[in-house]
Parts: C-alpha cells; sequence; structure tokens
C-alpha cells in the first residue's frame, strides 16, 4: 500500500512504517508531512491557532514531565540515553549553557521524579498485568478523508489500544478528557489502526493515584464528531482565498 503525504511525496507503508521508528523521522518530518491528534486538536480552534502552533511548537513543564513519565512507565531503557545536568532549575546559566550544546536536556530532578512517579505505577497490578502482555509505543501510519495520519498508540493490547495520561489533579479527568479532546485522539486512532477498544490509563502527578477509563460510543462519536469539523478547517487553511483574518469567537456571557 501507498500513501501521498501532505508534501505530495508518496511513501510505502513498509517504508513509512520502519522510518517511524526514527523520533527524528516521526515527529519533524512526519510532523510537517502528515496530520495527527495533536495537530487536529489546534485545528479546532481555526487556521491561526493551527498556523501559529505550527511555527511555535508547545513547549511547558507539564509536557516536559508528562513525556518523561511516559518514557520511565513504557521505554525504561531509554532513560539512560538522557542528557541530564544537576541544576537548581531551568533558567540558571548552567542548565542553559548545557542545554545550547547538547540540545534536548533535562534536570537531574526532574528524571529522578519522573522514575519514581513511574515506579508507583508499575507496581500496581493491573497496570503490571497489561504491559506484560503489550507492545509499547508503537508507530500506526494511514489516511482519513483520504489526508494522511500518523499515530504512536502508547500500549498496544491486542485488539485494544490503552493510552498513558498524565494528570496534576486525577478527580478532575473526566472533564479533562472532554476539555483536552481526548475523545478526538481515541476516535482517531480507533480509526487509523483498526482496533475497536480505546481506554486511558492514567497517574496522578502529584499524589501517585491510579485511574483507569473505558470509553463509551458516545464518547468515541465526539471524538469523530471533533475530527471531521479539524479537518473541514485543514481543507480550509489550504484554500489561497480562505482569510483566517475573518475568524473570531462570539458569544454571550
Amino acid at each position: 500500500m501507498e500513501y501521498k503525504l501532505l508534501n505530495g511525496e508518496v511513501w510505502s507503508s513498509d517504508e513509512l512504517l520502519l522510518r517511524m521508528n526514527d523520533d527524528d523521522f516521526y515527529y519533524n518530518f512526519l510532523g510537517e508531512n502528515a496530520l495527527s491528534s495533536s495537530t487536529c486538536k489546534d485545528l479546532l480552534r481555526g487556521v491561526k491557532y493551527y498556523e501559529h502552533n505550527k511555527r511555535k511548537p508547545k513547549s511547558s513543564q507539564a509536557l516536559t514531565d508528562g513525556r518523561l513519565i511516559h518514557l520511565a512507565a513504557l521505554e525504561p531503557h531509554r532513560m539512560e540515553e538522557l542528557q541530564t545536568i544537576d541544576a537548581s532549575s531551568r533558567r540558571v546559566k548552567k542548565f542553559l549553557d548545557f542545554k545550547k550544546e547538547y540540545g534536548d536536556v533535562y534536570l537531574r530532578s526532574e528524571v529522578l521524579n519522573a522514575s519514581s512517579i513511574a515506579e508507583g505505577l508499575l507496581r500496581n497490578d493491573k497496570v503490571s498485568s497489561i504491559l506484560e502482555n503489550s507492545q509499547k509505543e508503537v508507530s500506526y501510519f494511514g489516511t482519513y478523508r483520504d489526508l494522511p495520519f500518523r499515530v504512536k498508540v502508547d500500549i498496544d493490547n491486542g485488539d485494544r489500544i490503552v493510552d498513558l495520561k498524565t494528570t496534576s489533579d486525577i478527580s478532575g479527568f473526566k472533564w479533562d478528557a472532554k476539555k483536552y479532546h481526548y475523545d478526538l485522539q481515541a476516535a482517531l486512532y480507533l480509526e487509523i489502526t483498526g482496533k475497536s477498544t480505546f481506554d486511558f490509563l492514567v497517574l496522578d502527578k502529584k499524589t501517585g493515584e491510579i485511574g483507569y477509563w473505558t470509553t463509551s460510543e458516545e464518547f468515541i462519536q465526539s471524538g469523530y464528531n471533533k475530527l471531521d469539523k479539524a479537518i473541514d478547517t485543514f481543507i480550509l487553511s489550504r484554500d489561497a482565498e480562505y482569510d483566517p483574518y475573518q475568524e473570531m469567537s462570539e458569544g454571550e456571557l
């Protein structure tokens, strides 16, 4: 099978899946030339927001902590590959100089904290059982409405996808799932992988509490509705006659 990327290049599925094991290819090359759940979430806010985030990738302490916890829980062997430095914060000159020389750099305290949180997660019997019978960080490629999409499954458990989410307040996850459009992600992942079930494994970064949420048909349908809206916006963004400066949020308070 062959796929046409956003830049017009045609790639075979075998070559894509092989190259997608490389983070640089997956996040940078395909980040420019294929859509993902992240880009679709941006598109829900409109063309201007989507174009802004293309020019200025998102970065925050929450994203950094989440990535480290994912690595510690799902790919612990990769923790040894990280460049770390013993500094008081990311703002001090020592850290900034080190980052300038090596690129992706983490505070040793961040890495130790992530490892500690992940260790608590892995001590849970249900979590341990799921992980033992699953593949981790599995890439898939496919199309929806004739557009190319990349997805990376955290935990590939037969016909079930389990996505690891981190939160600072697990009691609010049910509302966060809609706020952060996790329903869109679930719908897209099921569409591209062909699997039938999508669950969330949730870890509270502050308390170490663990949660497990299944998804309903209504939740997945809500995701498809958002996915279609995002794609409609993407199609608009490629229309030379569309003026994003006419976008405006309106409402009554």
